[in-house]
Parts: C-alpha cells; sequence; structure tokens
C-alpha cells in the first residue's frame, strides 16, 4: 500500500515556513518525517510503500484500519504553525517487487541532501557521475539523510536489484 497526500496551504508568518509530516497506519510509523516548504504545496507525495501485514491491518466487514498524518510543528524556530493538507489516499501497490526502484523526493536542506524513494533496489553514490559507483553501506531505507560535508560534487543513484 501507498498513503500520498497534497499539502494545499502552509502557515507562512515564519522567517524559514515549513512544516513536518509523518504518516503512520494502524499506530505504525510506514513515512518518516517529510518537511514540506512553500513550493510544494499543491504537490502530491507519496511516501514509502508497506504491506496490510506490516501494520497489523485487518480487510473485510468489521475491522477499522486507522491512517493518521502526525503534523510536525515548526513555529518556534521559524517554520509554521500549521498546514492544510488535502487530497488523501490510500492504494495498493501493482507489482511493487518488481517495480524498478525510483526517486519520489530529493532535496538540499540545512547542509543535508534528503532522498526518498519507492521500488526495492540498492542505493549507490559516486563522486563523480560517472562512477566509480559504491553501494552505501548499510544499505539504507528510504528516506535517507546524508550531510553534505566537504564533498563540492556527490551523486546518487537506485540499482535494481
Amino acid at each position: 500500500m501507498q498513503v500520498s497526500f497534497a499539502a494545499v496551504n502552509l502557515d507562512t508568518s515564519g522567517t524559514d515556513p515549513r512544516y513536518g509530516i509523518e504518516v503512520y497506519f494502524n499506530g505504525v510509523q510506514v513515512q518518516q518525517q517529510l518537511v514540506i516548504r512553500t513550493n510544494q504545496l499543491l504537490t502530491n507525495i507519496t511516501a514509502a510503500p508497506f504491506t496490510l501485514q506490516s501494520v497489523g491491518a485487518k480487510t473485510g466487514l468489521g475491522p477499522d484500519n486507522i491512517l493518521s498524518l502526525r503534523g510536525i510543528n515548526f513555529g518556534g524556530d521559524g517554520g509554521g504553525n500549521w498546514m492544510g493538507i488535502d487530497y488523501v489516499q490510500l492504494n495498493p501497490v501493482a507489482a511493487a517487487t518488481n517495480a524498478p526502484p525510483k526517486f519520489t523526493l530529493t532535496k538540499v536542506s540545512n547542509g543535508s541532501v534528503n532522498l526518498t524513494w519507492t521500488g526495492t533496489g540498492a542505493l549507490e553514490a559516486a563522486t563523480n557521475v560517472l562512477g566509480p559507483w559504491t553501494p552505501i553501506s548499510p544499505a539504507p531505507s528510504s528516506p535517507y539523510s546524508e550531510l553534505t560535508g566537504t564533498n563540492r560534487y556527490k551523486f546518487f543513484r537506485l540499482r535494481a536489484p
């Protein structure tokens, strides 16, 4: 399954308007914090895929499953105090195990590069776009964050298994 949503508005009263979102299904976190800024408003955001088994979901008549989007307020340090969310969807992922890995959100913020992806694959890095490519170890899951440090250039790719 995958959860997608769109941020439709954001408190812009701070110096760096932003708001954090975590996604939970039946109380199990299925997406670590994503930080939404004004340039991401009205953009479809898709959380990492998960299985119904991994969140203890029940199907059929009777059981209730609960999808929660938890907001993280950055108002105290120059961010936003609120954000409006709409277009929330819960969708099955067709053949997710065969889907090639694909970056869904890449951003550089506060000295870190932040990568989010779907599908299954190994994250690799290189200092030259032509390689050599080295797997990041231990193998990270999505989302992945790394300080940019003194590296002037660093490239990332996903390699399908």
